[in-house]
Parts: C-alpha cells; structure tokens; sequence
C-alpha cells in the first residue's frame, strides 16, 4: 500500500508541475494535512514495518550477512 501510495503521489506530482505554475495550496489545508499525517504514523515511523519485513525475508534465505 506504501508502494502504491508513493506511486499515486508521483504521479499527482508530475500532473500538477505539468500545469507550468506551481499550485497554491491555503495554510488552513496543509495545517489539517500535517496534523492528520503525524496522528496516522505507524509505530517505528515511515518505511519501518517494510524495513523489518525485507530483513525477515533476507534471514530466512541468509543469516550470515549480520556478522
């Protein structure tokens, strides 16, 4: 879901610099974005649960790299 998100976030991106101005987004819209964003973080912080499931899969293939 992470990966899509990122994904659909590009892709929002590219089509609004495509636009030739930047956009202006209110104060009161980032605030509640932020405020919204910080109560929705994942305990670890952004990219841990994916961090902690790739050395999961890399232990069952190999555990010789943590020496």
């Amino acid at each position: 879901i992470k990966h899509w998100s990122l994904q659909r976030a590009c892709e929002i991106q590219l089509a609004t610099l495509s636009m030739g101005k930047p956009l202006e987004v209110a104060d009161d819209v980032v605030a509640v974005h932020q405020r919204d964003l910080h109560m929705a973080q994942p305990p670890g912080g952004p990219g841990a649960a994916d961090f902690a499931a790739m050395v999961r899969k890399i232990d069952r293939i190999d555990t010789s790299w943590r020496e």
